[in-house]
């Protein structure tokens, strides 16, 4: 209708490309009746996450646009309409900036700064909304305000851990995989601090891959590894697990690897991967590595190089300093900030192919994700990630779920690994049921050895989950079955 209006002389209106979008995002929001069965939709929080994160991300600065205030008028209408704030939802608005933005950087930088500014001007209008149903809110039952986080109990008669996507909710702490095995068509299972540490594997876990494979699940794991696919299935058989337990092993490595090589002078790649990897393509590269295979990985590809000739930085380790063919030298921390300023003078883009901070060494040692972190924090270099939580190797899992074995439905499909800010955001902002591994990376911070599958205590947990806005669907001490 409005379409069909004159424009006001004067003034300008804003067109935005998908106006069904709006559409649907605005209605999920209200709660509006969809489609001829009159049935009252409400998504989950992860559902509204994943609108919202769509639209406020959309590369069309109309509907950005329109997008803002749409969810500022959403907000207030609950207000006026229930009385008091929708008080789950605000927070998700609240931390959008921090969790759809600081963590899941694309390499669209523009992009991301556009939608970045209209999540800000949420933020910044929400405290008045806040303060005008703060009394409501504050004797609601249904959640709990703050800046971080949010629980909220299930409703009525809903079985909690049969969602996808981890929410608000409460998660349900299980003893097993054999308790939910049945409630998902398939399984994204991570490898470090889940099935084993790089060295041995965990007890229990290689009887449990054995039991998920008798059930007839296929299961896809989904590592953070810098290392190409071939050097992972070798690692998983020579620590016992038998290759026929999954169906694929994807790391962010080989994705990287595949990424570069498409963008290199002789390779075809899909258009995904010429689109990810544009930035990327030049020739000389500075080598942040792991000091085991990183000649071996960047050959062919691109070849190392000194800070003032380089042209992009790939960190994929946090040991070695690759100058020049066979040139590699020890490095630790000084040693990658020194170098990391020298490329923030000359303006290169890092390419991250570990987003993972810490180790599940039981020391926290420093991963590629953290030199990542320094590059943007602290010399405020542009960077882009590979692997989880951000969502291009998710595209991959899912893509393969969907050719190989028919497997459509986000909500069907469960993803269990040990990091909160990997594992559980990724399976959020993907709509996925979760199970959090708590003796894994998180097992110091509930008060636990790592790998020991001690419980921890409920006090030491919600501690822990408090410090996210998201929860993952299930609690299990230690992978087993």
């Amino acid at each position: 209708k409005k379409d069909k209006k004159k424009k006001k002389k004067g003034r300008r209106r804003l067109v935005a490309s998908e106006p069904k979008l709006l559409a649907d995002f605005v209605g999920l929001l209200a709660g509006k009746r969809l489609g001829r069965t009159g049935i009252d939709i409400m998504p989950s929080e992860a559902g509204r996450v994943a609108l919202l994160r769509r639209v406020l991300r959309h590369p069309d600065a109309a509907l950005r646009a329109q997008a803002t205030k749409l969810v500022l008028k959403a907000l207030a209408m609950t207000v006026k309409r229930a009385g008091r704030l929708d008080t789950a939802l605000a927070v998700h608005y609240a931390s959008v900036r921090e969790a759809l933005f600081a963590r899941e950087r694309r390499l669209d930088s523009e992009n991301v700064a556009g939608a970045a500014e209209a999540a800000e001007e949420v933020a910044k209008a929400l405290p008045r909304l806040l303060r005008s149903s703060s009394s409501a809110a504050a004797s609601s039952s249904s959640g709990t305000t703050t800046a971080a986080t949010t629980t909220t109990s299930p409703r009525a008669g809903e079985d909690r851990g049969g969602e996808g996507g981890g929410g608000g909710g409460a998660p349900v702490h299980v003893g097993g995989m054999r308790e939910f095995v049945d409630r998902y068509d398939a399984f994204l299972i991570d490898q470090f601090g889940v099935l084993h540490d790089g060295k041995r594997a965990y007890e229990a876990t290689i009887d449990c891959m054995n039991k998920i494979r008798e059930s007839g699940k296929p299961v896809l794991l989904l590592s953070n590894s810098s290392k190409k696919k071939d050097g992972s299935v070798a690692r998983m058989e020579k620590l016992g697990f038998s290759l026929d337990t999954f169906q694929d092993l994807i790391t962010s490595g080989d994705l990287v690897w595949s990424g570069l090589k498409a963008n290199s002078n002789d390779g075809v790649g899909t258009s995904r991967e010429e689109e990810l990897f544009k930035p990327f393509k030049g020739k000389k590269v500075v080598l942040f590595g792991n000091g085991d295979d990183d000649e071996e990985y960047i050959e062919n590809l691109s070849t190392p190089s000194e800070v003032s000739s380089a042209e992009y930085i790939l960190a994929r380790g946090t040991f070695a300093l690759l100058r020049g063919a066979g040139v590699e030298e020890v490095a630790d921390i000084d040693v990658f900030r020194e170098n990391m300023k020298a490329c923030s003078d000359r303006g290169l883009r890092m390419l991250v192919s570990n987003p993972d901070l810490v180790r599940p060494d039981g020391k926290d040692s420093p991963m590629p994700g953290l030199l990542g972190e320094m590059y943007e924090k602290d010399f405020h270099g542009a960077v882009a990630y590979v692997g989880k939580p951000h969502g291009y190797i998710y595209e991959h899992a899912l893509n393969i779920l969907r050719r190989d074995f028919g497997i459509t439905d986000p909500s069907r499909i469960c993803a269990i690994g040990d990091v909160m800010y990997t594992d559980i955001l990724g399976a959020e902002n993907n709509s996925l049921a979760s199970a959090l591994i708590l003796d894994g990376v998180h097992a110091k911070e509930v008060g636990i050895e790592q790998s020991s599958g001690d419980r921890p205590s409920t006090e030491n947990i919600d501690s822990l989950l408090k410090q996210y806005h998201y929860r993952p669907t299930y609690l299990m001490d230690h992978f087993k079955w």
